[in-house]
């Protein structure tokens, strides 16, 4: 199992995904675009859908938000875990996200076996993914 912190932007993920590059020293990733998705609103086709840098040994992940997602600060950052076991993603989206928000129901997506996004009852934002 992985953790890593995603942090959500408005547009901007690429220029924010330069400036980090540069400040630690690092080439600017490739970025996956919104315009993967299928049926994707043309205004979100050169947004950011997933990209990744490697910072102190972890990985940071970055996205511009969804349409309909606000982007906020304090709305911005997500915990994701990937995990290799169906059961466990099962059962730890049961018990997190109990009497909290779905934002994506635990299901099969176009980049992950099972995926899911949720706040938690103390407003955490996570998202479960199978690695």
């Amino acid at each position: 199992m992985t953790c890593s912190p995603y942090i959500f932007f408005d547009g901007n993920c690429k220029e924010v995904l330069e400036f980090y590059a540069s400040v630690f020293r690092l080439e600017v990733p490739e970025t996956v675009p919104y315009s993967t998705i299928p049926d994707m609103p043309t205004e979100y086709a050169d947004r950011v859908l997933h990209a990744t840098l490697p910072i102190a040994g972890g990985q940071i992940m970055f996205s511009d938000g969804p349409p309909g997602f606000v982007v906020a600060k304090g709305n911005n950052v997500a915990i994701c875990l990937a995990l290799k076991d169906k059961e466990e993603i099962k059962r730890i989206y049961n018990e997190l996200s109990e009497d909290g928000e779905i934002l994506h129901p635990l299901g099969q997506t176009f980049f992950s076996e099972l995926y899911c996004m949720f706040d938690d009852r103390f407003g955490i934002k996570w998202q479960l993914t199978m690695e």
